[in-house]
Formats: structure tokens, C-alpha cells, sequence
């Protein structure tokens, strides 16, 4: 078996086990940029399944870390309206959500994996222990 098929196979698998797409269901496709091919096979594996849309959201890091180090401090942590009310509508419209992660251990200097705090009302997701960093950055 070749690494593509292996990674068809996987996405098959992700989107009909794990997503459970329906056919005419919409997915909303949450991935880092450099998961771009993984997420090519979960979009084609969702349309083959059936899937009315794939929407693809993809976060760029190296973007986010420059727009808080160098954008106007109060678009820090902020999503921008349109996406907020995208994600108010998923009550309604009750989309597979499928966000391909990366498998390795990511871990501190430390040896452990720093713990994370999510706000879906405000879209933000960050390391519970630079929130007073960021703090000291802004005053100092």
C-alpha cells in the first residue's frame, strides 16, 4: 500500500467513523495549513460520502503570532464577527466538524504539555500560562 492510499484509507476512516457524515450533510474542515494534504483527503473522503459542501478554515500560526505581536492590541483574541455567526448557525444546521491534529507529542521544555483554556464565545484557544506573559508584554 502506498503512503497516498494509506492516507485515503485514514480519511475514509475519519470521516465515516469518526464524523459520521451523512449524505447532504455539510463539514466544516478545521486544520493548520501544514496539515493541507491530510485535510485534501478528509474534503474528497467527506464528498465522497456525500457531503453537500466542504468548508475549509485554516489557521496559519505563523500568522496568528504575528498579528499578536505586531496588530493593534484589541484584535487580540478576537474572531471576526462573520465566523462567529457561521458557528452560531451549527445548532441548526448541525455540521460534521472534523479537525485533523497532529499525532506527536508536543511538549514544553519541560517535558509535560503547558494546559489549554478554549472560549467558543470568543474564539480563542490559547496556553493558560502565557496569559500573564502577554500581560507583562503589554505593560512592559
Amino acid at each position: 500500500m502506498t503512503p497516498d492510499d494509506r492516507l485515503d484509507r485514514f480519511a475514509d476512516l475519519a470521516v465515516r467513523v469518526g464524523a459520521n457524515v451523512q449524505p447532504g450533510q455539510d463539514v466544516a474542515l478545521l486544520y493548520l495549513v501544514e496539515h493541507t494534504p491530510v485535510a485534501r483527503a478528509v474534503a474528497r473522503a467527506a464528498l465522497r460520502a456525500g457531503a453537500r459542501r466542504v468548508v475549509p478554515v485554516i489557521t496559519d500560526l505563523h500568522l496568528r503570532k504575528a498579528a499578536i505581536e505586531l496588530g493593534p492590541e484589541a484584535e487580540v483574541g478576537v474572531t471576526p464577527e462573520h465566523i462567529l455567526d457561521w458557528v452560531r448557525t451549527w445548532g441548526d444546521t448541525r455540521p460534521a466538524i472534523i479537525s485533523p491534529r497532529e499525532t506527536r507529542s508536543r511538549r514544553s521544555s519541560t517535558g509535560s504539555t503547558p494546559p489549554r483554556s478554549h472560549d467558543p464565545t470568543r474564539g480563542t484557544c490559547e496556553r493558560s500560562t502565557s496569559q500573564s506573559s502577554r500581560a507583562a508584554r503589554r505593560t512592559g
